[in-house]
């Protein structure tokens, strides 16, 4: 039997994952994206599960993680507050001409 996705996947680096969005100057499409795709989060997550056997050696066996951060909803609302609150770091602004 195999493991829930939680009990093996290091936590997801959303700080890290926000800043490099933010450095690319996506912030706003990023934001978009997760809203439009909020709905299918736990689908998504769950059509990662099937295809883990042909992603796993792409992922670096990461896609657990992201089965695990997909399945819960809340997760989504933290990331899109986190570029939120990275939105107004002028630190990150550089194609924006700021």
């Amino acid at each position: 039997m195999q493991e829930p996705p939680e009990a093996n996947a290091a936590p997801f680096p959303m700080q890290g994952v926000t800043a490099a969005i933010a450095r690319r100057g996506w912030i706003a499409p990023a934001v978009l994206l997760l809203e439009l795709l909020r709905p299918l989060s736990f689908i998504s997550a769950q059509a990662l599960l099937v295809l883990e056997p042909l992603l796993g050696p792409l992922s670096g066996g990461r896609t657990r993680r992201y089965v695990a951060f997909l399945e819960d909803r809340d997760n989504l609302s933290r990331l899109l507050d986190a570029l939120e609150a990275e939105r107004g770091n002028p630190s990150h602004r550089t194609r924006e001409g700021g």
